[in-house]
Formats: structure tokens, sequence, C-alpha cells
């Protein structure tokens, strides 16, 4: 039986480091270094299956703790936007997340496989044509 990779406490380390680079600005070198291990080895783990997996994890549980900053931004720029352009991107930002607004591609792609799965009927035609018309 295979046994299940782990990684060590450094590369644990190592994924808080690279996760919170955009804040700290610290470069692999400089990781490296404060890791006690080399950069070559931060770009041989990052190629590596398992790491980049719990890379990808805990960069997930990261974010999830910006979700409800990045709330209260959309809430108060649909509130107290600057500009009509950056309220309407909000809105629409917000609703999209609750999943009430679709992209029309999306509907379009729909629309055409339940054509190609289910004919166009008279009743469908009648209504596309009804439509055209207004």
């Amino acid at each position: 039986m295979g046994r299940k990779s782990t990684l060590s406490v450094v590369q644990q380390k190592c994924i808080q480091e690279l996760i919170l680079q955009d804040v700290t600005g610290k470069t692999i070198a400089e990781i490296a270094e404060e890791l006690g291990t080399s950069e070559r080895s931060i770009y041989r783990w990052k190629n590596d299956a398992v790491f980049v997996q719990e890379l990808e994890k805990q960069a997930d549980i990261h974010l999830k703790g910006f979700l409800h900053e990045s709330y209260s931004v959309l809430k108060n720029i649909v509130r107290n936007g600057r500009s009509e352009q950056a309220v309407i991107n909000a809105v629409k930002l917000v609703m999209q997340s609750q999943g009430k607004l679709r992209d029309v591609q999306e509907i379009e792609a729909n629309v055409k496989t339940d054509i190609k799965t289910q004919g166009l009927n008279a009743e469908s035609i009648a209504d596309l044509e009804a439509l055209l018309e207004e």
C-alpha cells in the first residue's frame, strides 16, 4: 500500500509565508532564508502535487476570511458609490454572487443546448417571434 505523503513543518510554514506574500512583500529568497532552506527547494516544492494541493487549500481558507470584508466594501459602494458605473458594477457583483443574475452568454448556451436536444416546436417559435416584435 502506498502511504500518504505529508509535508514537513518547514513546508507548512513556507505555505503560510507564500499565502501572505502580498501582505509581507517577502521574496522567495527572503522566505527561504527565514525558513533555513534554499530558494531551489521552495521552487521544487511548488511543483510537488501534495505541496500545491495544500497551498491551494490554505489559500482558499485564507481567502474566505476576506469574504465578509468584500461584502462590506460592495455594500458601501452600492450605498455611497462615487460614480453610477461603480454602483452598477457593485450591484451586479452582489446579484451574481447570490445567483440572481446570470451572464447572457450562459443563458444563450443553455438555450442552444435545449434547442439541440429538444428541438424547436411551434410554441417556442411563436414566443421567439413575439420577443423580436417588442
